[in-house]
């Protein structure tokens, strides 16, 4: 009977042990001593997005982040932009992450916008890139299924306020355009 209260008592050491080490994994703090910001990309994978992190807060546990953020299920990164706060722990990133993954920004579009103007707005803000907005805009034969030209434009993209996914394209950004 002694011989099992030994047993018993260290399998519950040992879990405790075990447990200690897991609770100190996940929430001490692992991300640096500075706050930042940092805008994760469509095409990114969780390793182009650890080496992101890594490098913006000078964390250099590349393999734990590796490890834990696809297990607390954060599986494919989203485009958004985040605040990592100072001293961040890998689950409070991990929750970080999974908040934003849904993220919308209000884009404005002025009257009067050059190509330029408007390109640069909309690559600053949403998973457009300036060149191919230039490069629909400009386009003689028209953009997309519209029936608006590189000289009709401005009057296809009413000046507004729109609220869109951060994840939005081109082509849904045209989209929208063609419904408003």
């Amino acid at each position: 009977m002694k011989g099992l209260k030994k047993v018993i008592l260290v399998l519950l050491l040992l879990g405790a042990a075990v447990a200690a080490y897991f609770a100190y994994v996940l929430f001490a703090p692992a991300l640096g001593q500075k706050s930042v910001e940092l805008r994760l990309r469509k095409h990114w994978n969780i390793d182009t997005l650890v080496a992101e992190i890594a490098s913006k807060t000078g964390m250099d546990q590349r393999e734990k982040l590796s490890t834990w953020i696809p297990r607390l299920g954060y599986k494919f990164v989203k485009p958004c932009t985040i605040k990592i706060p100072a001293g961040c722990s890998i689950y409070q990133l991990v929750q970080i992450l999974k908040q934003n993954r849904y993220q919308t920004v209000n884009v404005t579009i002025l009257g009067g916008m050059d190509t330029e103007k408007l390109a640069s707005t909309l690559a600053s803000k949403l998973e457009i890139q300036a060149d191919s907005v230039i490069a629909v805009l400009e386009n003689t034969n028209g953009i997309y299924d519209t029936g608006f030209n590189d000289t009709t434009w401005p009057a296809f993209i009413m000046a507004n306020t729109y609220n869109f996914a951060v994840a939005t394209d081109l082509k849904t950004f045209v989209g929208r355009m063609k419904k408003e």
